[in-house]
């Protein structure tokens, strides 16, 4: 991901790739066609990420932040 730096984890479900940055970000991604479908930051490095249900869960500079998806997957 340009300008995001590497991606430190991913995680996959129902056609959608979750990626968690080394600059904070978490970004979703529809693996068909690669369209970025959302982001958010974080405040850290993302170090894992979880799907649990509908609620993505991110692993951020010893934090744990719990997000929950919207329809395509908004955060």
């Amino acid at each position: 991901f340009v300008g995001l730096g590497t991606a430190n984890a991913v995680t996959a479900s129902g056609g959608l790739a979750f990626v968690g940055t080394e600059s904070g970000q978490v970004v979703v991604v529809e693996m068909t066609g690669g369209t970025e479908l959302s982001r958010t930051t974080v405040g850290g490095a993302v170090q894992d990420l979880q799907l649990s249900g509908d609620r993505l869960v991110v692993l951020s500079n010893r934090r744990v932040l719990a997000f929950r998806l919207g329809a395509d997957g908004e955060l």
